[in-house]
């Protein structure tokens, strides 16, 4: 019987954020793509996982869906075969970010979801080649479709979300941490800090690759978990 991979997508990220792995591995093993739109708590998203994840299962987060994955560990790390952990952040939202998300939850409860994420996300993800121009498209559909409603969840959920150090020191699941040189959103120092505390892991720097690593790299990031999972 093949084992389940459960991704877990970023913020305002839907199952084609790992379109490439999912194509990559869905012969190989059983898939399954979280469900983050609706809580408003990473605890509530994270206990929606476990009910539909099987008694034991690979779990691989990016970005928002890492800090899931981390409150995952926290609840039922015996049930974590191999976590994959990808541009994230173990850490509580500091006061200045909350401040900042508070005021974009406010420009898109009046309308303002295009501008919110075509100019304060998606100019963040990627290293600027030019075809990134696709990816950013993607990207900004992705995050329309979810819609104003599950960017407020969300939000709320990344700023009550509670430092994950603790979890981290406990872990003792295989784990690969996987990190692009040029993410500007979580940066080197997060994943240097979770390689320290988590004893049984791994860290794997992607060369000329920003935060959304699995979109714009996906040949080395698929390589990269490939290798970890055999």
């Amino acid at each position: 019987m093949n084992q389940t991979i459960v991704f877990v997508p970023g913020h305002m990220c839907d199952e084609r954020l790992f379109s490439y792995q999912i194509k990559f591995f869905e012969n190989k093993y059983n898939i399954i793509t979280a469900d983050l739109t609706k809580r408003d708590t990473v605890h509530q998203s994270a206990l929606d996982i476990l009910k539909n994840a099987p008694k034991s299962f690979i779990l691989v987060g990016l970005s928002m869906g890492g800090i899931v994955a981390m409150e995952i560990a926290r609840i039922a790390q015996e049930r974590i075969a191999k976590l994959v952990l990808i541009g994230t952040n173990p850490y509580a939202d500091k006061p200045d970010v909350i401040s900042i998300r508070k005021s974009l939850i406010k420009k898109v409860e009046e309308g303002d979801l295009f501008e919110v994420i075509s100019q304060q996300y998606i100019p963040k993800y990627f290293t600027h080649k030019p075809e990134d121009k696709k990816l950013k498209e993607l990207c900004l559909n992705m995050a329309l479709k979810l819609g104003s409603e599950v960017f407020i969840h969300q939000s709320r959920a990344l700023i009550s979300r509670p430092c994950q150090m603790s979890t981290l020191k406990s872990l003792k699941c295989k784990t690969l941490i996987i990190y692009g040189r040029e993410d500007i959103i979580c940066p080197l120092s997060l994943h240097l800090d979770m390689k320290k505390f988590l004893i049984n892991s791994e860290l794997e720097i992607l060369a000329n690759t920003g935060h959304l690593s699995v979109l714009e790299n996906p040949l080395v990031a698929n390589s990269s978990i490939y290798r970890f999972l055999i």
